[in-house]
């Protein structure tokens, strides 16, 4: 199957932001579905067995609503099959472009697309960073993993951009000393910053008055961690610029951005259909539940209902902003990212961030909770000046008071906190069997 149909219809939408109806979009959008379910059961093994089990038509799908009708498809799903199930009889699987999840849990994905899905997949985040004030001719500073070509990558389109001057964008290795980061930011000047929440609240600390003046951002855009309150207030101050959130994943690429009016999520409707679903069933909106996932655009190995891992709270079928797109109320973190409580309660991470943000915001530079045994965390914070005895009291009788009595609790001042190595910074993580750091 084509996705030129894709490429159609971003044209249009990266020309001039057209005003689309909520319609118009539910009707592309149920097109192209229709067309991704007949492709992956006429085509790719596991969906064919899938379908053929549960005595599924592909034909009863015709819009978003019937996917419920679908079994949920789980990482665990996918890695115990042949890997040649996963992929279309109708492409070469040495010629397809593999892309690895970050595989925090010690068990990565490789996801299989075609160069042309790719670059559809690009044109989708284009779109989304458009819509948070990119413009053309705008200098960019991406910060994080520069890796290098994949094979027979040859960039063309983007060298050709950036030599006229499009949507330029210096790339900056995250791995290097936080001193090196900020001179090189100073150097680009650039009018867009993106990186992880967690590095660009470090280098939001090292700025003086003069970088200020030299580096002065119209917005900056986050993804891959949560970006918490802790962050955006250090980020904000510090670059002296507004600072946006983007939800995006390996095995989707974008999948929404925040809407700068509403503070939710406006979803990539387009390019991905994202249900927030409990027991596989639909949740309403308000409610929380697994972010799963129907990618419109992959061909070469289709994900449908592919739960990703996430937990969000669903939001309204249109953003109250006047966009059309659907909305998240909020990312709440991964579905194995809690605090596992002696008592056999748990405690998911944003009612960490929660507890501890307005005993931290001015003193601390970052901060992770480690659960070490079901009964004992260690709070570890790397402190951007002394922290005031009566802070510290008080932090310490809200975290008793939040994992009760039989939690024993330390608040430990380290010097750093060491990054996954996948660049990730963990707000939680967990040496608890079976269990994994918030956003990993």
């Amino acid at each position: 199957m084509s996705s030129w149909p894709g490429y159609r219809w971003l044209l249009k939408e990266l020309s001039g932001f057209p005003v689309r109806t909520r319609e118009e979009l539910e009707s592309y959008q149920a097109r192209s579905l229709r067309r991704l379910i007949l492709h992956a059961y006429q085509t790719v093994p596991y969906y064919q067995r899938l379908f053929d089990e549960h005595g599924l038509d592909p034909r009863d799908i015709r819009s978003a609503g019937d996917l419920a009708i679908i079994p949920v498809t789980t990482k665990d799903d996918l890695r115990s099959q042949n890997p040649l199930d996963l992929v279309s009889s109708r492409e070469d699987p040495a010629k397809l472009l593999k892309v690895g999840t970050s595989g925090l849990t010690g068990e990565p994905l490789v996801v299989n697309r075609t160069w042309r899905e790719q670059r559809l997949l690009n044109g989708f985040l284009l779109r989304a960073n458009r819509r948070h004030g990119l413009r053309v001719r705008d200098r960019m500073a991406s910060i994080g993993f520069v890796r290098p070509p994949y094979p027979g990558e040859r960039k063309t389109l983007g060298k050709v951009l950036r030599r006229s001057g499009v949507f330029r964008n210096e790339r900056i290795h995250m791995a290097l000393e936080l001193e090196e980061i900020r001179a090189k930011i100073r150097e680009a000047r650039p009018d867009v910053i993106t990186g992880y929440p967690s590095l660009l609240s470090r280098v939001a600390g090292l700025l003086t008055e003069e970088d200020r003046r030299a580096i002065r951002p119209r917005f900056l855009l986050t993804g891959a961690e949560a970006l918490t309150p802790h962050y955006r207030e250090r980020i904000t101050e510090g670059f002296g610029a507004p600072v946006f959130d983007v939800y995006s994943s390996f095995e989707f690429h974008v999948m929404g951005w925040e809407c700068k009016n509403t503070g939710e999520m406006h979803l990539s409707d387009d390019s991905v259909i994202v249900e927030v679903a409990r027991d596989g069933q639909p949740v309403s909106p308000g409610e929380e539940g697994e972010v799963v996932g129907t990618a419109l655009h992959s061909y070469a190995t289709p994900l449908i209902r592919y739960s990703i891992g996430d937990v969000a709270i669903k939001g309204s079928d249109r953003c109250c902003c006047g966009d059309p797109f659907s909305t998240i109320r909020s990312l709440r973190g991964r579905v194995t990212a809690y605090v596992k409580l002696p008592n056999g309660g748990d405690i998911h991470e944003p009612f960490l961030d929660e507890a501890v943000f307005d005993k931290v915001h001015d003193w601390v530079n970052q901060y992770q909770f480690v659960q070490e045994r079901l009964d004992r965390i260690v709070l570890h914070i790397v402190p951007d000046s002394p922290p005031p005895p009566k802070r510290l009291e008080s932090l310490q009788l809200a975290l008793t008071s939040l994992f009760g009595p039989e939690m024993d609790l330390e608040i430990r001042l380290v010097k750093q906190i060491e990054a996954h190595p996948s660049g990730k910074q963990l707000v939680l993580r967990s040496c608890l069997e079976g269990a994994h750091g918030a956003y990993d």
